[in-house]
């Protein structure tokens, strides 16, 4: 009696409120979501050259998913619809290097995901991060993409978290 008296109340909000039908079915859907992360790493991520998208690959994960799944590195999510999408990590590399980061999808790189961060000294270990939705359909490889701008030098990313939680069709 309890549950139909919940439904009918957010029937009620829902018309008071202004929702489409298809934010209603939103309700009964299941969590979809996954995460990926990396923890005291000391492997470089290999950059082969000066201005060119290599992916971070060595992502672990702690068994946090529902209908994403995990494979070489990255996320790929089993139902189509808008993601909110998440990275945040820390690295570091020599000194003068520039770097930035952002979610790339069937390997073509995601531009309103992008974080960038300047190292000036040896030793410098910065943080970045960044939060985009993304459109993304079953099947589609969500992975994390660094490039170096200045030099060739290879980052160790120590510390990593890649979140895909799904918001809508």
């Amino acid at each position: 009696m309890l549950n139909k008296f919940l439904c009918f109340i957010m029937l009620i909000l829902i018309v008071l409120i202004g929702c489409t039908s298809k934010e209603v079915l939103v309700i009964n859907k299941p969590a979809v979501y996954g995460e990926m992360n990396l923890s005291n790493n000391v492997a470089a991520t290999p950059i082969g050259d000066a201005n060119v998208w290599e992916n971070i690959t060595n992502f672990g994960h702690e068994n946090k998913f529902n209908n994403v799944d995990f494979s070489g590195g990255g996320l790929i999510p089993r139902v189509t619809g808008l993601y909110l999408a998440q990275h945040s990590e820390s690295f570091f590399n020599g000194a003068n290097a520039e770097f930035h980061i952002t979610f790339s999808i069937n390997g073509v790189q995601e531009d309103k995901c992008h974080a960038r961060r300047k190292l000036i000294q040896t030793g410098d270990i910065v943080n970045s991060g960044s939060h985009c939705l993304l459109q993304l359909s079953s099947g589609d490889n969500v992975t994390l993409s660094i490039i170096n701008v200045d030099n060739a030098n290879d980052p160790t990313i120590e510390e990593a978290n890649v979140i895909l939680i799904w918001v809508r069709d």
